[in-house]
Order: C-alpha cells, then sequence, then structure tokens
C-alpha cells in the first residue's frame, strides 16, 4: 500500500512537471503580448477625449508682464515670456543652418518657456524640432524618453478646435514643387555663408544674408497656404506625430523595427495613409521590393490618396534628411 502511494504521488509529481513545460512551451511559441510602438500609443492618446486647450504662439509674444523673482533686487531682471518666444521664434527661422551650439542654445530656450508657458504647444513643437535636428544632422545621442516624453505631452493638447494652432499643430512640410526650388535656393545661400573665405567674400554677406532671409519668409507663406488647403479638407495635423517615431527609425536604418511597429498600427488602423507610406518605404529600404508592391496594388484607396501616396514615395530625399521637411 505505501509503495503504492509512492508510486502515485511520483506520477502525480511527473505529470504535473511535464504539464508545466507543455504549457510553457506552447506559451512561448504561440502566444505573445499585443504589439505594441510609441507611435500606437501617441494614436490612443489622441483619441482620448480629453484634451488641454493650447496657448496661441502670438498670445505668447505678447506676455510682457513682469516676471516675478526671488533674486535680491540690484539683480538683472528675467525676460518676459514674450522676450524668449521671440527669441526662439528668430532660432527656428533658421534652425536647419544653426552649428551645434547655437542649437544647443535654442533648445534650452525652448525648455524655458516650456517651464514659463508649459500651456504652449509650439514651444514643445520647437523643443521637438530642435532636439531631431540635433540628433539627425549632428549624430548626436538623444535618449528616446526625452522624445517619448515630448510627443505624449503633445498629444494631450487640443489642436482641432481652433484654427490657429491647427496651424501651429503641422510639423511636417506639405510637397510642393514651389517650396522645393525655395527650399534648394535656401541651400545654396546656406551653402554660401557657411564658405565665405576672403574679405571679398565677406563684403557679399549681407547680401545673401537679407536673400536668404526673404526666402525664409518666401517659405513661410507657401506652407501656410497649403497647412490652410489642409486645414479647409480636414485633415488632422496630428498624423506627423505619429509620423515621427517611424521616421527617427528609418534614418537609424531600422528598418525591421519600422516594418513591425507599422504592421502593428494599420492591425488596429489600416487606412492610416501615412503609415502605409511608412511601411512601403521600409520595405524598399530593407530590399523588400515586392512586398512593397504588393501592398500598393491591394491598398483601398481612392485616386488622390494614391497619387499623394505615390508622390511621398518619389521624393529624392534620403530617410536621413527627414529633419529637413520640419516646419516651425
Amino acid at each position: 500500500m505505501i509503495f503504492a502511494m509512492k508510486k502515485f504521488n511520483l506520477f502525480k509529481t511527473v505529470f504535473f512537471v511535464v504539464l508545466f513545460f507543455v504549457v510553457s512551451y506552447a506559451t512561448y511559441k504561440y502566444w505573445s503580448p499585443p504589439r505594441s510602438s510609441l507611435s500606437l500609443k501617441i494614436k490612443r492618446e489622441l483619441e482620448d477625449g480629453k484634451r488641454i486647450k493650447a496657448k496661441k504662439w502670438n498670445e505668447i509674444k505678447a506676455i510682457d508682464l513682469p516676471v516675478v523673482t526671488t533674486k535680491p533686487p540690484n539683480s538683472l531682471p528675467r525676460e518676459t515670456s514674450s522676450q524668449i518666444a521671440k527669441r526662439l521664434e528668430k532660432s527656428m527661422q533658421k534652425f536647419k543652418s544653426l552649428k551645434l551650439d547655437s542649437l544647443e542654445e535654442a533648445i534650452k530656450t525652448a525648455s524655458d518657456l516650456i517651464d514659463r508657458e508649459p500651456d504652449s504647444y509650439s514651444s514643445y513643437k520647437a523643443k521637438l524640432i530642435l532636439l531631431l535636428t540635433k540628433e539627425a544632422k549632428f549624430h548626436q545621442d538623444i535618449e528616446d524618453n526625452e522624445i517619448e516624453y515630448i510627443l505624449g505631452k503633445m498629444a494631450e493638447f487640443d489642436t482641432t478646435s481652433d484654427k490657429a494652432i491647427q496651424k501651429e499643430s503641422f510639423i511636417i512640410a506639405q510637397a510642393n514643387s514651389e517650396l522645393d526650388k525655395v527650399e534648394a535656393r535656401i541651400d545654396e545661400l546656406e551653402y554660401q555663408l557657411d564658405t565665405l573665405e576672403t574679405e571679398e567674400d565677406f563684403e557679399e554677406a549681407p547680401l545673401i544674408q537679407h536673400e536668404l532671409e526673404q526666402n525664409y519668409l518666401q517659405a513661410d507663406r507657401i506652407e501656410d497656404e497649403l497647412e490652410d488647403k489642409l486645414i479647409q479638407n480636414d485633415l488632422a495635423a496630428n498624423e506627423n506625430l505619429i509620423e515621427i517615431p517611424f521616421l527617427r527609425d528609418l534614418a537609424k536604418k531600422e528598418y525591421l523595427k519600422v516594418i513591425d511597429d507599422a504592421d502593428a498600427y494599420l492591425d488596429e488602423y489600416p487606412n492610416s495613409l501615412a503609415v502605409n507610406f511608412i511601411l512601403i518605404k521600409a520595405l524598399q529600404l530593407n530590399g523588400e521590393t515586392d512586398a512593397a508592391r504588393d501592398i500598393i496594388e491591394n491598398l483601398n484607396l481612392d485616386s488622390t490618396d494614391l497619387q499623394k501616396l505615390q508622390n511621398r514615395l518619389s521624393e529624392t530625399s534620403t530617410p536621413e534628411e527627414y529633419w529637413k521637411k520640419f516646419h516651425f
């Protein structure tokens, strides 16, 4: 009897040990947790009904009230929000041509303004653009959690109920042949300024700088017109926030990660034109041209959206240059 009980206990122990390993293996082999990504997280945040009212950029520039400070009376007065905002705006007008030290100073200015005016959407936008430019142009490491934090904060704002805020929320400039020509001229002029050598060259600097500033203004005007059309067509700029993590990974050549994250996103939102573009681009860059072609052929898009997709895919800029498309 005792022997039979021991035999039964041994059998029971072996049975449960085997069962444990079978279940563990099956779980490992056939079950995986729901896929997620930063872009998917931002999309879900954007769909949350709770939104923060953003303070308009022009309102920030108008704040000239004295700043309360604990510094001694004989110390220099702190800058007003208006002064900081105008200084930041000046840097953002030429952020693509800033040297690294000037770029870092502009990042600090954006941080100061965020501390002062936490309801300013454009302050976060400026800091995001500057950080990503520093990373992509100068190959400086930027912490993932810092980018995630800024994108998360930007996703909390209401950017749809006010036209001025809607226009502020665009980050990625829209494609346009006229704009392409202006930006090409800006690149030429910035290169001329960077390569001045002789005294005779430096005498031309004011003329070059003047033409450069005129082209900056013209580019802003064209971008504003394009954004006005998008707003009239009820196209949300918040898609830009969703694209940023993908574009950042493409610039780092992390194509498999982009493909996996885009697949996860499209499982929930299959009609996203922006993310379908990202997936196709990543497949092409990864050498999977047949898979990319299959996706294009099977997309359920109208002729207008299909043309937009083809236009983006035909752009000649490299993924590493995505920061050049930013617009403040």
